[in-house]
């Protein structure tokens, strides 16, 4: 009977035409280097659509996952992965997360997602600009991408 109500439901949604969610993941390693760059992650920004996924990928030892303060949206939980811990997160709210490695954040190890539209563009880049400089350069030039 299960089977019979789950493809009737599958049925009904093909033929009213509502699209069927196929959410994505996408990897962010954590590494030591990347192109003569040392402490950052795989990527400065990514792009994601709401209700995707992100893999953070400890790569190299010794670094972690954690929110910036002030850059994420309102309503978003704080995103915390211990060192040298894999994890996938799950987006549900729009907008700009900033994540950042806490003992190498002043050497630039920051990365910022994007989910869906950038709402919280301003609070975002006024967070940015608290961080030590070199995480407030990165992070800086990746939202001028989204202006």
């Amino acid at each position: 009977m299960q089977t019979l109500k789950a493809s009737l439901l599958v049925a009904t949604v093909a033929l009213l035409g509502i699209p069927i969610a196929n959410a994505g993941t996408t990897e962010i390693e954590m590494l030591n280097k990347r192109a003569g760059e040392s402490f950052v992650y795989s990527s400065d920004l990514v792009r994601i659509d709401t209700g995707d996924s992100v893999t953070f990928v400890p790569t190299t030892k010794g670094h972690n996952v954690q929110s910036i303060q002030g850059m994420r949206p309102d309503g978003a939980e704080e995103i915390e992965l211990g060192f040298n811990k894999a994890g996938t997160i799950t987006f549900t709210t729009p907008g700009i997360y900033g994540i950042r490695c806490t003992p190498h954040t002043g050497a630039g190890m920051v990365t910022a997602i994007v989910v869906g539209e950038p709402v919280n563009l301003v609070a975002a880049k006024e967070a940015a600009g608290r961080l030590p400089p070199k995480a407030r350069q990165r992070l800086l030039a990746a939202f001028a991408t989204l202006d």
